[in-house]
């Protein structure tokens, strides 16, 4: 049986290859103790036309802030991993921190981990932290059934099996893709999850912190620097919930006028 996962997705203006506070933010988040394991396997995407930074591996415990540090400001990495091993598996952690402009105007961080033991709850409080610190735009923290369901929300791509997308959201992950990903955190909002940032601009086009919460319940509301920060319920454990199921359908009605349209195949029917 799959472990259920949990994970987070961040798009930020502030950029750590130039902003100390914001590399400061991206290692406490790394060598927080909530991830449960250490994330010392290190490896990379090589800016194009840059050799690659460093070979995957293992780092030590002791080097491990430095490299990161280091490798947030390498002109050679687009972007870098830190995982407990260097395949997903039973129990897989990762943070992913990304320093290229291909997303314009927002770099991407992303991670995942177990979602069922006793220190998940405080993981998604350093999680919020890291959103506040880096005055985070607009991102979710997500509960699946799975990691390859949370790889394909909070990555930047997707999980295929047997040609289909592993996710619970099939059509709403394409909605997220292709031309619509360029305008999401600026026209468009990310579709609602159990925990969900939501720019200040994007709340004001809602009506309102308050207009929000009445129409979701949410179970916390926190102005965040970027944006404001809604959770379904109280705990990771009832993030899988039928009461979480059911605020995240009102969200997503609610938050309808901002969500990214349906995509057009080729041939142009939808």
């Amino acid at each position: 049986m799959s472990l259920v996962y949990a994970g987070f997705s961040l798009f930020h203006l502030r950029r750590a290859a130039v902003e100390p506070a914001v590399r400061q933010a991206a290692l406490d988040l790394l060598c927080s103790p909530h991830w449960g394991g250490e994330l010392r396997y290190f490896a990379s995407v090589a800016t194009a036309g840059h050799r690659s930074w460093r070979r995957p591996g293992m780092v030590s415990a002791k080097t491990l802030r430095q490299t990161a540090d280091e490798a947030l400001q390498a002109d050679s990495v687009a972007s870098f991993t830190m995982a407990t091993a260097g395949q997903n598996g039973p129990g897989y952690r990762s943070v992913t921190f990304t320093r290229d402009a291909q997303r314009s105007p927002f770099s991407i961080s992303y991670g995942e981990r177990p979602a069922a033991d006793h220190d998940a709850d405080a993981w998604v409080a350093a999680v919020v932290a890291f959103f506040d610190r880096i005055d985070g735009q607009t991102g979710v923290v997500a509960v699946m059934a799975s990691d390859d369901e949370i790889a394909s929300e909070c990555g930047e791509g997707g999980v295929s099996r047997n040609d289909r997308l592993v996710h619970p959201f099939p059509d709403q992950h394409a909605r997220t893709r292709g031309a619509n990903r360029r305008q999401i955190g600026t026209r468009y909002m990310r579709f609602p999850r159990w925990g969900t940032l939501v720019s200040h601009d994007h709340v004001g086009e809602l009506g309102g912190v308050e207009a929000i919460a009445r129409a979701v319940e949410p179970a916390v509301v926190r102005p965040l620097a970027g944006g404001v920060y809604f959770q379904l319920t109280a705990t990771v454990a009832s993030a899988m919930s039928d009461e979480a199921a059911a605020r995240q359908a009102a969200f997503t009605t609610f938050a309808a006028p901002l969500l990214p349209p349906p995509v057009t195949p080729p041939g142009g029917s939808v």
